[in-house]
């Protein structure tokens, strides 16, 4: 499992300054061998562009792919598309730590920085909160209609407290 991040391990000293490329292909293993990824399937790809300062480092995350999600609607997992893109700023200090969500702060004696923590970072922070089939995405709406079906006759057959049908005709008075 720890080898499996290898790749993600950038090693920063011996790269001249300037701008750098990398690129990875998230899939299934990645967040497999995340003990706290909730995903199970993935097709991403990122773009990495490292650029080395005297003083920071600059590192922009462009991802493209796609992510199965479980529909929040009728609970069938399906691919949810991951576009966009996230910047990591590395400045060296004394210390680790994080200044904000997009500035850290390594050691001077550092000589390398794991990504893949923010890789899993970005592509969930690039998921939307509220995961449903989308006719935007997927062309026509694929949520199980049988699930939509049950869904609707619950909803229907809640009965409304005729006491609350008194009050919103005094509200709708005023």
């Amino acid at each position: 499992m720890v080898g499996y991040f290898d790749e993600y391990r950038i090693p920063f000293k011996g790269l001249k300054s300037g701008i750098h490329h990398f690129d990875f292909k998230i899939t299934d293993e990645f967040f497999g061998n995340l003990d706290y990824a909730e995903q199970e399937k993935a097709e991403v790809n990122l773009r990495l562009t490292f650029l080395k300062e005297e003083t920071m480092l600059n590192l922009d995350f462009d991802f493209d792919g796609a992510v199965e999600v479980i529909c929040d609607r009728c609970g069938h997992a399906f691919m949810h598309p991951v576009r966009g893109q996230k910047r990591l700023i590395v400045k060296f200090g004394d210390e680790s730590y994080e200044e904000s969500d997009e500035i850290i702060v390594v050691p001077e004696g550092k000589y390398e920085i794991d990504i893949h923590h923010y890789v899993y970072e970005y592509i969930i922070l690039l998921l939307p909160l509220r995961k449903v089939h989308s006719v935007e995405f997927e062309g026509v709406g694929k949520c199980d209609p049988k699930v939509l079906k049950k869904i609707e006759e619950r909803s229907a057959k809640k009965t409304i407290d005729p006491r609350w049908e008194e009050l919103k005709k005094l509200k709708n008075k005023f």
